[in-house]
């Protein structure tokens, strides 16, 4: 029964240790974002800030034409 352990154990360690990621960041080489850089403010800043612009006045459009079909709606 030990032996069996043993076994399980092992096959389960080595299990684990396969499935490390290997070629991921990690916090040991990951680096902050540098701000000088106008491609990291592009995409880190300006890109995030326009995408909910944009999904903001995506919905509000959404609601206007909404609101005008049923508007159409109840006048007919």
């Amino acid at each position: 029964m030990k032996i069996k352990l043993v076994i399980l154990s092992l096959l389960t360690s080595l299990s684990i240790v396969a499935q490390q990621p290997t070629h991921v960041p990690s916090p040991q080489n990951n680096t902050a974002i540098d701000l000088t850089n106008w491609v990291d403010i592009l995409i880190f800043i300006v890109l995030p800030i326009a995408l909910i612009l944009i999904y903001f006045l995506w919905r509000r459009q959404l609601k206007k034409e909404q609101r005008e079909a049923r508007n159409k709606e109840n006048n007919n």
